[in-house]
């Protein structure tokens, strides 16, 4: 384990103490009722850290997202790969944004753990969160990205993990620690892909910081193989006139969680966290979010869509905590899912905790089939059935997509979209 400070192997220690507490979450779990783990324990899994990826362009352009003027950073099974980053960066003749702190998390943890103190380990309960837990046992991998106060950082910053099962049931535990100045501004991707087709558990936890002014325009896409298992636990934790805009789009995995948790802990805060999925074939997506309001004068906003076909499962549990202080607060919150099948499922659990007595809250949630008015009108007009529900489909999704504030990121979301959908109609 990298970096010897005492604090370090204190939050490792306290970090398996919370993990063996909480244990395997089981239907006693009122947050996990609707996912059961326990096929995790069918595997043996094995730790791993790094790794070889061949055809690293090929696997980055088959199925990462596609942002042509991005700086490009490639983490193998959660580490860093120097050699990878430079040479996917020279093809596409991308260079390094200037005034952006990007280093291996392991790096800063050996030479420069002061640059944590306070920060890494401290936004996310992991004690509320056992998968959390259990990646702080073993902190070890991941990135640390600062930027400064007054720093600019339009250029997308695309992070590529590729996780490789290497012939092996594989458990991964990257960690990615965000940390942005007062009046900063940062543009970030993630991409989460496959290199092979063997089983990997990828579980990854984000914790990001924003003082007061900053802006985070995020994009996240889960698109790995159909044996794998992808986890994920986000807090975001933003101070005053702070701006997140968040967007997911998972369409990969056998099983997949998103806990994505975001703090307004400053006046004049806004949170966008938006996403679509599209799951069939016995896959199991879950989304979870918690939008807690601690002071007056904030927003938050969701709208996820989701599209389900065959034997697939969707979860959705959104939760909006308005605390008595939290006066003027506007959260609002919308979930759809598109059934193409009878044996599709989803769940979905709104919830609104207010405390306040001067706020403007809203949630709503729906279900249901193609509408059959808009297939007869299309295929009215000569347009063949099975192009006429992708058209359909298409629009469901990208009237979330949209949403997307950065241009370049959601023109790399819409692309993403529509490849899914030209390749399900194949």
């Amino acid at each position: 384990m990298p970096g010897q400070a005492a604090w370090l192997s204190d939050l490792r220690r306290l970090g398996m103490e919370a993990y063996e507490k909480q244990g395997l979450p089981g239907r006693r779990s009122e947050r996990w009722k609707y996912t059961q783990v326990r096929d995790l324990t069918r595997l043996d899994w094995a730790l791993i850290r790094g790794g070889a990826v061949e055809g690293v362009d090929s696997v980055i352009t088959n199925h990462a997202l596609v942002l042509e003027k991005a700086w490009t950073i490639v983490l193998v099974n959660g580490c860093y790969d120097e050699a990878l980053t430079r040479s996917v960066n020279l093809s596409s003749a991308c260079e390094r944004p200037d005034g952006i702190d990007l280093r291996p998390l392991g790096q800063v943890m050996a030479q420069q753990p002061a640059a944590l103190e306070g920060l890494l380990g401290q936004l996310l309960p992991y004690h509320e969160h056992p998968f959390a837990a259990l990646n702080t046992s073993v902190l070890a991998d991941g990135l640390f990205v600062r930027v400064p106060d007054n720093v600019v950082i339009d250029v997308p910053v695309h992070v590529v993990a590729i996780y490789a099962g290497e012939g092996q049931a594989r458990s991964v535990q990257p960690r990615l620690v965000l940390d942005l100045g007062r009046n900063a501004r940062l543009v970030m991707a993630e991409s989460h892909v496959s290199a092979d087709e063997h089983p990997v558990f990828a579980n990854w936890v984000r914790e990001t910081r924003m003082a007061e002014g900053s802006s985070l325009d995020h994009v996240v896409l889960q698109n790995m193989n159909g044996a794998s298992t992808w986890f994920m636990a986000g807090q975001s934790t933003l101070a005053d006139s702070a701006s997140l805009d968040s967007f997911s789009v998972l369409t990969g995995a056998r099983l997949s969680r998103s806990d994505l948790c975001v703090e307004l802990a400053g006046q004049g805060a806004s949170a966008l966290v938006n996403g679509v999925y599209a799951v069939g074939h016995e896959q199991h997506v879950d989304t979870t979010t918690f939008m807690d309001h601690v002071v007056a004068g904030c927003t938050s906003n969701q709208v996820w869509k989701g599209v389900l076909d065959s034997n697939g499962r969707g979860v959705f549990q959104g939760r909006v905590l308005v605390r008595r202080d939290a006066q003027q607060t506007d959260g609002q919150q919308l979930h759809k899912a598109l059934m193409l099948s009878r044996g599709a499922e989803v769940d979905t659990k709104p919830e609104l905790m207010i405390y306040a007595d001067d706020v403007k809250c809203s949630h709503g949630a729906a279900a249901g089939a193609l509408d059959e008015d808009a297939l007869f009108y299309l295929r009215a007009r000569g347009i063949p059935d099975d192009v006429a529900r992708s058209l359909l489909i298409e629009g469901f999704l990208d009237e979330a997509a949209v949403m997307v504030r950065h241009p370049a990121l959601q023109a790399a979301i819409l692309k993403h979209i529509h490849a899914w959908l030209g390749a399900r109609s194949q």
